[in-house]
This record gives C-alpha cells, sequence and structure tokens, in this order.
C-alpha cells in the first residue's frame, strides 16, 4: 500500500473518532467552551512533546507565529460552532456540512498557490456544492418536502463518497500510480546528480547544440530545456536516464548562490495531461505534471511557492 494512501486513511479513521466524540460532548451537554479549552490543551502538550525528542530548529519563526494565531482561532471558532450546532442537530446533518469545507481548502489552494482542476476535480467540486444546497433546503421545508430534499441531499452525498473513493482507488491502482512513479523517479535522479562536483551533467550548457541534437534523438522529440535565467537559475547541462518507458531527460540548473534545481523529463504510457501535484522528502520538493505524452517534475530544496513559480516559467515555455 502506498505511504500517502495509508496516511490517508489513518486520518479519515482519526478525523471520523474526534467527530464522535464532539458529538458525545454535545450529548452530555458539556460546556462548549471549556470542552474546546481542553481539547486544545491536549493538543498543545502532544505536540510538545513530539516536538522535544527532534528538538528540530524553528525557522521562519514570524510567519509560522501569524498561521499559528490564525488556525488557533480557526479550531476555537469551528469547534464551539460544531458542538453548538450537535446540541441543537442531529450529526447527520451537522456533518455533512462542515466536512464539506474541504471544497472552500481546495478553493483557497486555487487562489493562493496556482492549482489547478482537471475536469474529474471540478465536478467533484460542484458536487459538493450542490450537496450543500439540498442539506440546507432539507430544514427548512415540512413533512415530504423536507423528505424529498434530505432524500436528495443523501443520494448526493453517498454519489460524491462513491465515487471520491472510486477514482482514490483508481489513481492508486490505475493509471494515474504513473503520476507518482514519475514524482519518485524525478526526485531519486535529483537527489543522486545535485550533489556532484565535477560531473553533476552528462553533456554541458556550453555544448547546447549538441546536447538539444543528442537529447531530441534519444528521447524521439524535440528536446529544448525551458531558459529559467529570468529567475536566476542558469542551464548546466542535461543527462540521459532510464525509464520504465523509455529514456528520460534530467536538466540541471544553478543560481549564483550555488543552489541546483533539475527538470526531469520522461515518456509516460499514459497519454492524458494532468494538473499540477506536489511531492516531496523532506526539504525537497518536486512539482510535476503530464502533457502532450510526456512527464515533467522540477526539483528543488526550496518553499513551494517558489517551486511554483519556476514550475509555470518552465511549462509556459515547455507548451
Amino acid at each position: 500500500m502506498a505511504p500517502w494512501y495509508l496516511l490517508a486513511l489513518t486520518a479519515l479513521v482519526v478525523l471520523g473518532l474526534q467527530r464522535f466524540l464532539y458529538k458525545v460532548s454535545a450529548e452530555m451537554r458539556c460546556n462548549s467552551a471549556v470542552t474546546t479549552f481542553a481539547f486544545m490543551a491536549t493538543v498543545a502538550v502532544l505536540s510538545w512533546c513530539a516536538y522535544l525528542p527532534r528538538a528540530a530548529a524553528v525557522t521562519q519563526f514570524g510567519p509560522l507565529l501569524i498561521i499559528s494565531l490564525v488556525n488557533s482561532l480557526g479550531f476555537l471558532t469551528c469547534t464551539l460552532a460544531t458542538i453548538e450546532a450537535l446540541k441543537a442537530l442531529p450529526a447527520g446533518t451537522v456533518y455533512p456540512l462542515t466536512r464539506l469545507s474541504t471544497v472552500l481548502s481546495v478553493l483557497f489552494s486555487l487562489a493562493y498557490f496556482g492549482d489547478r482542476l482537471n475536469l474529474r476535480q471540478g465536478f467533484g467540486v460542484l458536487l459538493a456544492l450542490a450537496v450543500i444546497v439540498l442539506l440546507a433546503r432539507s430544514r427548512g421545508g415540512g413533512g415530504e418536502v423536507e423528505a424529498g430534499h434530505a432524500r436528495r441531499g443523501l443520494l448526493l452525498a453517498l454519489l460524491a463518497i462513491g465515487g471520491t473513493g472510486g477514482w482514490v482507488s483508481h489513481a492508486w491502482l490505475g493509471p494515474e500510480a504513473g503520476a507518482t512513479q514519475l514524482a519518485e523517479a524525478a526526485l531519486t535522479a535529483h537527489g543522486t546528480y545535485v550533489v556532484e562536483v565535477v560531473h553533476p551533467v552528462e553533456v554541458p550548457a556550453s555544448q547546447r547544440e549538441h546536447l538539444d541534437t543528442w537529447m531530441s534523438k534519444r528521447m524521439g522529440t524535440q528536446m529544448r530545456p525551458p531558459d529559467l535565467a529570468a529567475s536566476g537559475f542558469a542551464l548546466m547541462g542535461g543527462r540521459i536516464l532510464p525509464s520504465e518507458d523509455g529514456p528520460a531527460g534530467l536538466y540541471m540548473y544553478e543560481n549564483a548562490d550555488g543552489k541546483r534545481i533539475t527538470l526531469y523529463v520522461s515518456p509516460q504510457r499514459d497519454k492524458a495531461d494532468s494538473a499540477f501535484e506536489y511531492a516531496g522528502h523532506g526539504t525537497t520538493q518536486s512539482l510535476y505534471w503530464k502533457d502532450g505524452g510526456l512527464g515533467y517534475a522540477v526539483v528543488g530544496d526550496m518553499p513551494r511557492d517558489r517551486l511554483r513559480d519556476l514550475a509555470i516559467e518552465a511549462y509556459d515555455q515547455l507548451l
């Protein structure tokens, strides 16, 4: 089982237990403020215990403090509102609405991180919004009208859950697994060659014409590395690597501070295009996508927003 899938299932089970405990406290008519304080205090203590053994250095303390304050206020408001709502409404009404906050997370990511949705993901967002509308309307009617809205809301909720589960399984077992392989191959190649001092590339950028001709011939398609000089990264050169679907290319770039990034390009068995996706090993991040039968991955040890800017710059030139 893929690690990310196991982690996602673990989060699903734990969140389900957490929401159940909210309902328990509501049924016991516990004071919402005291309950929320107990929850937050417990989280703080357990987090501190988990942090102490590692004693990792805290970086970007200012932004982290701001994010933490906003998150704490959000947790406080959400917990209080959820428990109070559960005192008045059944869990079957409250939780379908609150858990669809995932839709807002998607919209925030679209606006802030520049994430892209494919057609399937966009349909999922619209379906989730439809569930919110029908569940909300089901509380305002009476008798048969209310029951009809509730049935339609339940049907859409089941469709959303079933569709999500189906597509997650499809992503895990089916062709989309190739995207995970793409990210892993790019991260492995980056980690292997970015530390090289004498032979970081096979053909240097000083032999650009030979580099383009050679890599195009080996890859079976026109290969021209994007120019990232405007972002401060100069092309060092490239090399050919093996992959499951044929020869892959690895371009390496370096800035004035000696920081290196790589662009990994490989043929894909699944020819369908895809949106940007993130993957990473520790502090090394990868932003990868598929376009025109090829998979691309920009890899570097830097914040996601910086890596995203570089990936978008490369993507625009590779069109």
